[in-house]
C-alpha cells in the first residue's frame, strides 16, 4: 500500500485494537488518512462461520456488502458501504479457542483471500492476540525472538503481558517506543521466514506472502502445543510506508 486516501478497519474489539491503530498512526505517520472502524465483535472463529457458506469461501467475496447485508444497526451499516481505498481486517488467532484446530485450514483460506488492502481487503493475524505488541521484557530484548506461550497460558495472556512487558502504561508509548516495537517484531517475523533476525530490505518485505507466518505458527500449534509472540497488525504502518522502517538494499 502506498499512501492510502480512505481507510476502513475491521476490527475484532472495540477498545484494544481502535487505540493500537490510533497511536500508530499518531505515532509513526506525519499525517493519517481519514480513518473509519467497523467494530465485528467477537473472533475470527465466528467471522469464519459468516463468510463460509456450505463450508466453503466465495473467490468473489465482498466483505463489506456481505457483512452489510447482516447489520441490523443503519449507522454501522452506512459505515460499511461508503467508499473506501483501503480495508483492512484486524483480528486474533485466539488458539485458546475450541474452534482453533478445525478452522486452520478456513483461517489460511482467509489470509490468501484478504491479501490486498485495496482489493479485497488485509488481514492482519495476531498471535495470540492484540496484546503481543507489548509483550517484550525491554526494548531490544534478545529473548523476545524466541517467545512462545503455550495454548493453556492463552486464557492469561493478557495478564502475563501486563506482569512480563516493559510498557506498562500503553498511552505513554512514544513514537521511538513504537518504532522500536514494530522493529522487533519484523526482525522477529524474519527470522520465523528466513532465519535470520535482522530486518528485511523493502524488496524482501514485499516478497512475505501474506500465509507464510501462519504456516510456521500452525506446525508449532499443530506439533508442540504453542505459538510464537508476534504482532503482524503492526506491520500496517510498514505497508503505508515501507521504506521508513525498512533499508533499501540488502
Amino acid at each position: 500500500m502506498r499512501g492510502p486516501k480512505s481507510v476502513l478497519y475491521i476490527v475484532e474489539g472495540i477498545k484494544d485494537e481502535k487505540r493500537l491503530i490510533e497511536r500508530m498512526w499518531n505515532r509513526l505517520s506525519e499525517g493519517a488518512p481519514p480513518h473509519a472502524y467497523h467494530y465485528y465483535g467477537t473472533n475470527i472463529h465466528v467471522l469464519i462461520n459468516a463468510l463460509f457458506e456450505n463450508g466453503t469461501l466465495d473467490s468473489d467475496l465482498d466483505i463489506l456488502k456481505t457483512l452489510a447485508s447482516r447489520e441490523k444497526d443503519e449507522d454501522r451499516k452506512r459505515i460499511l458501504l461508503n467508499k473506501y481505498t483501503d480495508v483492512f481486517l484486524v483480528f486474533d488467532f485466539d488458539p485458546q479457542d475450541n474452534s482453533t484446530e478445525n478452522d486452520l485450514s478456513k483461517i489460511g483460506e482467509l489470509l490468501r483471500h484478504f491479501n490486498d488492502s485495496s482489493d479485497s481487503g488485509k488481514l492482519y493475524l495476531n498471535y495470540p492476540m492484540i496484546e503481543a505488541y507489548r509483550h517484550i521484557s525491554y526494548l531490544e530484548d534478545p529473548e523476545f525472538y524466541g517467545k512462545k506461550i503455550s495454548i493453556e497460558d492463552c486464557h492469561r495472556y493478557k495478564e502475563i503481558v501486563g506482569n512480563e512487558s516493559f510498557l506498562k502504561e500503553p498511552s505513554k508509548c512514544t513514537a521511538y517506543m513504537m518504532r522500536s516495537i514494530t522493529l522487533m517484531h519484523l526482525k522477529k517475523a524474519n527470522l520465523l521466514i528466513n532465519g535470520n533476525n535482522k530486518l528485511p530490505t523493502v524488496d524482501e518485505y514485499d516478497l512475505w506472502d501474506n500465509t507464510c507466518l501462519f504456516k510456521i505458527q500452525c506446525e508449532l500449534f499443530t506439533n508442540e502445543g504453542m505459538i510464537f509472540v508476534l504482532n503482524t497488525s503492526v506491520f500496517n504502518m510498514v505497508d503505508y510506508s515501507p521504506s521508513l522502517f525498512l533499508p533499501v538494499e540488502p
